[in-house]
């Protein structure tokens, strides 16, 4: 009955069928604190005050006695204009330490106090009251404008003081997106480096900043208000007094981001919410009349029209009119309601400008009857400002209640709770008012989001759940950040929070899912026996095999204990790789065995087999005994196997074993040729196919004619591998693919790999690797039929790379080395990368490095190929 009450009330506007409902679900103590309140505003919006106030004084003992209670009462018997009540609930506010500690706010409620008493027609304590808001707080302008109001004679002059107080905004505080945008800034732009780096800041520093954005009245609006926050924060700590001050820099900031966002074409709700920052900022209409004019054109004009509007005069009545024009849509009219609720000057100002005009009064009519507040036609002045009153406190209050519906989804404790949740209540968070880029966010965290946590939710091995993991954390961060760059008040202070709790229970799901999987790792010896050669060298195989559920183990050596009988031939012993939950891997091993052992036909060998697994930096050791049985070379009898070559899982080089990979490497092959500079990424699970695509990719681009390719293993300099020995690697395999092209009488370019030792020394290896690339390209210039070559460099086991980052082995820096020579305009050439199915892990933590790359996952093949 509730939800029913809510959709009818919120979404389909039938008032009195909502009514209906809200009050069963009273009867049946369904939500009985929210109906309530539901309740009471409702019998408001339908202008049926007596019946609010009745059903408040029937219910108000019901209410917890909190400070949530409090704010709502206050509110609710100022809407009602019941005078005597509001002075009863901002008493009990002002007994609040929440308040008392913040002089801003207690100022603020002394002064809603003033003019309750005012109201009541108690001037000598309403002045008493507004004199001590302003002794707290000097610069409250809502203060001392009601007392300014008292001492004015003329009572019209008063009345439209007091109608001008009435539109008072949240109550004068920093909103969350400001507050942490001062908190979370530390990069003091416009300060030397040795100052912030001894964070000693004094007051010569903040003279400086001003002085730079005296200078800087005409420079780049991003940079000026980076210079503008500068002053912010340092105001913060070396002139706290001057909050006045510090507000108007701070607006100054926030009109600055507005036009920066304007030149970047960004979304005007963005725009917008920079303006409305603003005006909750700086109260004075002359300080916003021009930003206000720029927020109302926004709604009709371009980008480009909107930043040549220059610094001519505001023109407010021409731009009312021309954005109230024609057919004017509910989204405009919650546009010029926010104004209204952010600041009261304007709304002020604009309400005194629409009633003056027939046209734009009579269709704010029509909108405000759209939100339940009817009028007659020959509304008076102070009725028409009490209208849009209400108006204001109903969204206020739709506000709150929206955001009281994110907070109660983020309450819940686990994934799926909250996953469940999310789906029930999408519908109940979506609002008409809310703006269309904050409906497109919620439109992505009702699919895309809500798509990759289900999945991850129903995936059960550790590697798909992993890989879940992995692409929502990508999905839920990709959002967040977004959200930040381009900020609107509902997606801040709304979204990103539960998102963030999101992420808090997905990473609490998925660290009891590593708790479950320690890998159980199992060794044993493959064959009933074992050939023993001439020479007493007994090769054998051993395999490596993890359980169903284990997280995957990496990095595994594997070592046979040395004694007087049996010598360990230590080679093919280690495999980088990984090795999934419930797969294998098997070493090709060979021991020396005694003449003793080699007449016996059998012996124990000790096994000792290292690896690394998710949750520990060391290597684990397992140690265990295995029986290795021999036969003679002689006894073997050779049973031909088309399919040995490919055994150890090389690349599959023959076109008649090579299936299902044509069009996929059709395309990627249209890619790189149809670019000078392509960077392809191709990854997946171990034993796909990758290298095998890798062989016969490089052969469809060479057939081409077009291309020139080179190709490696990261595997072959994975023991000493640095950002000298990739860069050298690269080079020198370069020069290799060209000896090999002039040994078949091919003319090649003359090009000569540089010494190892250079790129070593080299404070910057990479620099020395763009300037061999560019002399490579120049020699190609040179060289008939290489001109329009273009270079593909392609690399195998790309991932080893994340691996060797992760140990330490070489710094994260080689990351930002690659994207800057892969986009260096005077060395372009491209780039296909292959690695395991962790590469999305490897390009979550460096999504910049991987920003520009065409990603391909090997997933099966089709059902006719196989």
């Amino acid at each position: 009955n509730y939800q029913r009450a809510k959709k009818l009330h919120n979404i389909e506007k039938n008032y009195e069928e909502a009514l209906k409902y809200y009050l069963i679900a009273l009867e049946n103590n369904e939500k009985k604190e929210s109906c309530i309140k539901d309740i009471a505003m409702l019998y408001v919006s339908m202008d049926k005050v007596a019946e609010a106030i009745e059903f408040m004084n029937k219910y108000e003992k019901e209410l917890p006695k909190n400070l949530s209670t409090y704010y709502y009462l206050e509110n609710f018997y100022g809407s009602v204009r019941d005078f005597n009540k509001v002075l009863e609930y901002t008493d009990l506010l002002l007994e609040q330490k929440a308040i008392i500690n913040d002089k801003r706010k207690y100022s603020m409620y002394l002064a809603k106090k003033g003019f309750a008493l005012i109201k009541l027609s108690k001037s000598d304590e309403a002045r008493e009251i507004l004199e001590e808001a302003i002794s707290i707080h000097p610069e409250n302008t809502y203060a001392n404008r009601l007392l300014q109001a008292l001492d004015e004679p003329d009572n019209e002059e008063l009345n439209q003081f007091i109608a001008d107080a009435e539109f008072d905004s949240f109550g004068g505080g920093f909103s969350k997106f400001i507050r942490d945008t001062l908190e979370n800034y530390d990069e003091y732009y416009g300060v030397p480096a040795k100052v912030i780096d001894s964070g000693d800041f004094s007051k010569e520093t903040l003279n400086v900043i001003r002085r730079l954005i005296d200078t800087a009245g005409k420079a780049r609006p991003r940079e000026r208000a980076n210079y503008l926050l500068t002053e912010a924060k340092l105001m913060t700590t070396l002139e706290p007094e001057k909050e006045s001050n510090l507000r108007s820099v701070l607006a100054r900031y926030c009109n600055a981001m507005a036009l920066n966002h304007i030149t970047e074409n960004s979304s005007m709700d963005v725009i917008r919410y920079y303006y409305l920052e603003a005006f909750s900022l700086e109260e004075k209409w002359e300080s916003v009349e021009r930003q206000v004019e720029v927020y109302l054109l926004s709604y009709k004009t371009s980008y480009t029209e909107l930043l040549n509007l220059g610094s001519r005069d505001p023109k407010i009545d021409e731009s009312l009119l021309l954005t109230l024009s024609s057919d004017v849509k509910d989204y405009i009219w919650e546009g010029i309601l926010s104004m209204f609720l952010w600041n009261r000057s304007i709304s002020a100002q604009i309400t005194s400008k629409l009633f003056d005009n027939i046209s734009l009064k009579d269709k704010s009519i029509i909108f405000l009857s759209s939100l339940g507040l009817k009028s007659n036609v020959n509304i008076s002045s102070d009725d028409y400002t009490n209208l849009w009153n209400q108006a204001r406190e109903k969204r206020q209050r739709d506000y709150l209640r929206w955001f009281a519906s994110l907070k109660a989804i983020s309450n819940s404790d686990n994934l799926e709770t909250l996953t469940n949740i999310l789906l029930d209540s999408i519908n109940e968070i979506r609002k008409s008012w809310l703006t269309q880029l904050d409906t497109s966010r919620l439109n992505i965290i009702a699919t895309d989001i809500y798509d990759v946590l289900a999945t991850y939710l129903r995936q059960s091995g550790y590697r798909d759940k992993e890989r879940s993991y992995n692409f929502a954390k990508a999905q839920i961060n990709q959002l967040i950040t977004e959200i930040k760059e381009k900020p609107t008040k509902f997606s801040y202070e709304g979204f990103i929070p539960l998102l963030e709790k999101i992420e808090l229970l997905l990473d609490k799901s998925f660290k009891a899912v590593e708790e479950a999987s320690t890998p159980k790792v199992e060794i044993s010896i493959l064959g009933e026996a074992n050939v023993l050669g001439n020479d007493n060298v007994v090769p054998f195989q051993l395999k490596v095999e993890s359980s169903k559920n284990s997280s995957p183990i990496r990095n595994i050596k594997i070592i046979v204990q040395n004694t007087d009988d049996i010598t360990f031939i230590e080679k093919s012993n280690e495999y980088f790789d990984s090795i999934d939950g419930g797969e294998s891997h098997i070493f090709n091993l060979s021991v020396k065995v005694s003449n003793k052992i080699a007449d016996e036909k059998a012996t124990s060998i000790n096994i000792t087999c290292f690896y690394n697994n998710r949750t520990e930096d060391e290597p684990v050791k397992l140690e265990k005994q295995l029986s290795l049985r021999l036969y003679s070379e002689n006894e073997f009898e050779t049973i031909p196997n088309p399919y040995e070559k490919l055994a150890n899982g090389g690349p599959v080089t023959d076109r008649s074993m090579f299936y299902g990979r044509n069009e996929f490497i059709d395309r990627i092959t249209e890619a790189i040729i149809s670019a000078d500079s392509k960077q392809v990424v191709i990854y997946g699970q171990k034993r796909s196919g990758k290298s095998s695509v890798l062989y016969h990719l490089k052969k469809s681009l060479e057939e081409t004619q077009k291309t020139f390719c080179i190709s490696f293993s990261i595997g072959e300099i994975f023991e000493n591998i640095s950002s000298a020995t990739f860069f050298h690697k690269i080079l020198f395999t370069i020069e290799e693919e060209l000896e090999n092209l002039s040994f078949d009488g091919i003319a090649v370019p003359d090009f000569k790999c540089p010494p190892y030792k250079e790129l070593k020394d080299a404070p910057n290896s990479a620099d020395v690797f763009r300037k061999y690339i560019r002399n490579f390209k120049r020699a190609c210039q040179n060289t008939p039929n290489w001109k329009d070559k273009k270079l593909v460099v392609m690399i195998d086991e790309f991932t080893y790379l994340y691996t060797a980052i992760k140990e330490g082995k070489v710094s994260d820096a080689i990351m930002k080395q690659w994207k800057a020579i892969t986009q260096n305009e005077d060395a372009t050439f491209s780039s296909v990368l292959v690695g395991q199915d962790v590469f999305p892990l490897f390009k979550s933590e460096f999504p910049n490095e991987f920003g520009v790359t065409q990603d391909e996952r090997l997933t099966y093949l089709s059902k006719r190929d196989a």
